[in-house]
């Protein structure tokens, strides 16, 4: 991504607030910190990119509601995703069932994303993905690897335009993720 003064001002808002949820997935040793499509490219660029930095991430195949509860039923802290909007539904639907909600969710092609969410909490981090443009998902991914330092993750991973949904889970408020 481009230095700008545009993209550190984004970057020095949304900063802070990651950091005080307190957000790692560091020390979950075997359970997925993502799932991706694995038909899709954008779901195999964020892949890599986390497996490069020692993330474990799991392909969604087969009946998503069932890998969506099958994941969840092992009691991640957190669940990021990029996949299609059908599987992150999905993963939400089960995620409901098992004490988690969507905190935020971006959809999005190779000419950048907008994103939805009904915490302000996560407003700054949807605005850095958002102000990424065209480097949306770079950002997304440096975020799951590194919250405190979204900015130093680059690249699509896009190809002709395909619509994806790049989503985070996290346990609800007040409650603790359900054994199934």
């Amino acid at each position: 991504m481009k230095l700008s003064r545009r993209n550190l001002i984004v970057a020095a808002i949304g900063v802070p607030a990651v950091a005080a949820s307190g957000w790692s997935l560091r020390g979950q040793a075997g359970i997925p910190a993502a799932v991706y499509g694995e038909d899709l490219l954008a779901g195999r660029t964020f892949a890599r990119a986390l497996g490069a930095a020692g993330l474990p991430t799991l392909a969604v195949a087969g009946d998503p509601l069932t890998a969506a509860r099958d994941v969840l039923r092992q009691r991640p802290p957190r669940l990021a995703g990029v996949t299609t909007d059908a599987d992150a539904q999905a993963f939400a639907s089960a995620g409901v069932e098992q004490g988690y909600e969507m905190a935020f969710l971006l959809r999005g092609n190779d000419h950048g994303c907008s994103g939805f969410t009904d915490n302000p909490a996560w407003n700054p981090s949807i605005r850095m993905a958002v102000g990424a443009g065209k480097e949306w998902l770079g950002t997304f991914a440096g975020f799951v690897k590194k919250p405190d330092e979204p900015l130093l993750a680059g690249g699509t991973g896009f190809h002709n335009g395909t619509l994806v949904s790049a989503w985070l889970l996290l346990p609800s408020p007040g409650t603790s993720p359900r054994t199934a």
